[in-house]
């Protein structure tokens, strides 16, 4: 997934363009065993998920099971440290945990505010410099800046365990996640071969876990304590502490872009074993317990403070969470150690909110427009929209030469068209680079025959015209055949979505069913496949409303091409 990056606070008003990955599960999910293993995947996964569900994420006793007294806890400390967090609290909405405002906020206030040096990090961790020169060779792995979240996480909870100054903190994380990458039971892996290219990206992102459980091993044997935690582990305890750790910061970890911090004069002092870092990742307690919202329903904003003018000017002295070290600030200014000048992660009201409401802000910003689609938020984030909004519905399928030449030439000249095509793909390619998804539709295009192998990056596609213009150039100019082709393509894409859709609903329909009578009967329903995984009766709806999506979108498509 794109690092997020998060915006400064304007100094005359609220600045809401940012994104956080914690909004996520800030309490959407209970504490509870995630009981997840796969048994179609390729061997290369087999040794990341067979035993997911046995290990704790945390090796030592919590104050109490659902992480609340933990939680007051935590918020003790860092009042103690100046943070501003006395006005929330955690509540329960819908079964879902939440922040809540413990008495009436008014529009423009400040509801939480907290150093930047009491959130978790690979920048604020007492091994900070060891775990860069331990991860070095991170810099030329894909994503290796995002997978040092994780490093820090397992470093500090169970190399350090209840040393951590955010040992309260990790008890107040979930322990279930709700994600394609977990997905087991019979239903989810349907779901997952009706939309044939996210599954490319699901099994993309396990494939990438499994390289970093590897160069989290090797990192962990050269930092402080940590070969004593791996004599101490099996290989498979390991490999589902590195997963849930992995799930853990990706759906909670929010990104500081360090050219932004650069441009309002503040230089996070960061070891010169990861001074190549453009992005850090921080995971933010407290704040990070508030749940998500559309822009119209959210009630709060979040923002970084530069000037430090959020936190209480009493401060004597920050330090990183209660921890022994002083703070990491390096600013020209004798202020930072005194708390004035510290940037600060903030939430800012945006209307009057009353004593018990929940807290919440939007997800995305406006200046961001990924991820958009519905499987993307399903991928990256586990979650579904339910904002109505178009943009949403999309749906993104593999386009390959071969699909072109099938419908343009007979059998005998399939070999010409192919070369045909590829002789248009270099222009073709340069015109695809500038396009953004298209509302309704996204196409990816691959090499014929090795669809692992996109003519374009991942994450870049070309929107439904897009697919138009590839289309007539490739067929050297001809529009009228290029709409043809593209129509015949489409349609066939929309009638695969629709069987696939009715075959989805009528299992869906059929366990609900048979879910209703295990209730009325007092009975159980028997999981599927190893280790359980059958999805929830709201998952599956979730699911069911990602493919009707693609369904809708593959029917706009010939619509908006003008197709007979």
């Amino acid at each position: 997934m794109p690092r997020q990056v998060a915006k400064p606070m304007s100094q005359t008003k609220v600045n809401v363009s940012v994104c956080l990955a914690a909004v996520i599960a800030g309490g959407a999910m209970w504490f509870g065993n995630v009981g997840s293993t796969f048994n179609s995947v390729p061997d290369l996964f087999s040794t990341i998920f067979t035993s997911f569900k046995e290990t704790e994420l945390f090796p030592y006793k919590c104050k109490s099971p659902d992480g609340s007294e933990d939680f007051n806890l935590l918020k003790e400390l860092m009042d103690r440290g100046g943070a501003i967090v006395d006005a929330v609290g955690l509540g329960t909405f819908d079964g879902i945990r939440g922040l809540q405002a413990l008495r009436p906020i008014p529009k423009g206030q400040v509801i939480v505010a907290l150093p930047y040096t009491f959130s978790l990090s690979v920048a604020t961790i007492t091994a900070s410099s060891q775990a860069g020169q331990a991860a070095a060779r991170w810099r030329y792995m894909p994503d290796g800046d995002m997978h040092l979240d994780t490093l820090a996480l397992i470093y500090e909870a169970h190399v350090r365990g209840a040393k951590s100054p955010w040992k309260n903190y990790f008890c107040t994380l979930p322990k279930e996640y709700d994600l394609p990458l977990l997905y087991n039971d019979a239903w989810s892996k349907e779901f997952l071969a009706a939309l044939p290219d996210f599954n490319r990206f699901v099994n993309k992102r396990r494939a990438e876990l499994a390289t970093f459980e590897g160069a989290t091993r090797t990192a962990l044997q050269q930092m402080p304590g940590g070969s004593a935690l791996l004599k101490n582990i099996s290989r498979a305890e390991f490999s589902d502490l590195h997963t849930k750790s992995y799930l853990a910061a990706k759906t909670r970890t929010l990104t500081w872009d360090m050219e932004e911090a650069g441009e309002n004069k503040f230089k996070l002092n960061l070891p010169s074993s990861l001074a190549w870092l453009e992005e850090v990742g921080f995971m933010v307690p407290i704040l990070d317990m508030a749940n998500h919202a559309s822009k119209e329903a959210a009630n709060a904003a979040f923002t970084i403070d530069y000037t430090g003018s959020h936190i209480r000017k009493d401060l004597g002295g920050l330090s990183s969470l209660g921890d022994e070290r002083p703070a990491r600030a390096n600013q020209n200014s004798n202020k930072a150690s005194k708390g004035r000048g510290m940037p600060t992660f903030s939430l800012i009201a945006q209307k009057d909110i009353q004593s018990g409401e929940q807290i919440t802000f939007p997800y995305l910003p406006e200046d961001d427009i990924h991820p958009q689609c519905n499987d993307r938020w399903l991928l990256e984030y586990g979650i579904v929209q339910h904002d109505g909004h178009p943009m949403r519905d999309c749906y993104a399928f593999n386009v390959t030469v071969a699909d072109l030449v099938r419908v343009t030439k007979g059998p005998q000249e399939a070999d010409d068209g192919q070369q045909q095509v590829a002789e248009a793909q270099s222009h073709v390619q340069q015109t695809l680079k500038a396009a953004r998804a298209f509302p309704w539709i996204t196409v990816r295009l691959v090499r014929s025959g090795i669809p692992s192998k996109p003519l374009l990056d991942d994450d870049e596609s070309m929107g439904l015209k897009m697919l138009l213009q590839w289309a007539t150039a490739a067929l050297e100019g001809d529009a009228a055949q290029a709409r043809s082709v593209a129509c015949v393509l489409l349609k066939e894409q929309a009638a695969r979505l629709d069987q696939q859709l009715a075959h989805m609903q009528e299992l869906a329909t059929a366990m609900d069913a048979e879910e209703s009578k295990a209730d009325t009967e007092g009975g159980e329903v028997k999981s599927e496949g190893a280790g359980g995984g059958r999805l929830s009766r709201s998952r599956r709806a979730d699911l069911l409303q990602v493919l009707r999506g693609a369904a809708r979108a593959a029917h706009d498509g010939p619509a908006h091409l003008g197709c007979a």
